[in-house]
């Protein structure tokens, strides 16, 4: 079952506010299934592979737009910005983003954003409690 049959056999509505994705590694092939053509997800948290995408998120996150084209962490990243969603912080693996187009955007990038938590360095580290 695709993502696509989920939204239209349950009619999620046109504006979905929270999105949570951890398909154990599957999540670009998910998220991929998502009609943005029809819906728009105004924030989400999306487990990413770690796999090289770090490095990715920071870049992203800082407004540079320099994607690579390898992993699966990447490609994950890369298409959710191409339909406006931003990343803001990392927890572990999941990674919150919000969409460009929510109401409150730079209030979130204000009191959020937390470009430490995106770079390469500190991915592998554990979350102090």
């Amino acid at each position: 079952v695709t993502l696509a049959k989920i939204v239209e056999d349950f009619e999620i509505p046109t504006v979905v506010d929270y999105l949570s994705l951890d398909c154990e590694g599957s999540e670009l092939e998910a998220i991929s299934t998502f009609p943005f053509s029809t819906r728009i997800i105004l924030t989400a948290t999306v487990e990413v592979p770690h796999e090289g995408a770090s490095e990715q998120l920071q870049e992203a996150s800082e407004g540079h737009g320099k994607l690579g084209v390898g992993g699966t962490g990447e490609a994950l990243v890369r298409l959710l910005g191409e339909h406006g969603l931003h990343p803001v912080f990392r927890a572990s693996v999941d990674v919150f983003f919000v969409n460009v187009a929510h109401p409150d955007f730079q209030q979130v990038l204000y009191r959020h954003y937390d470009p430490e938590s995106l770079k390469f360095d500190t991915w592998h580290q554990p979350l102090e409690i």
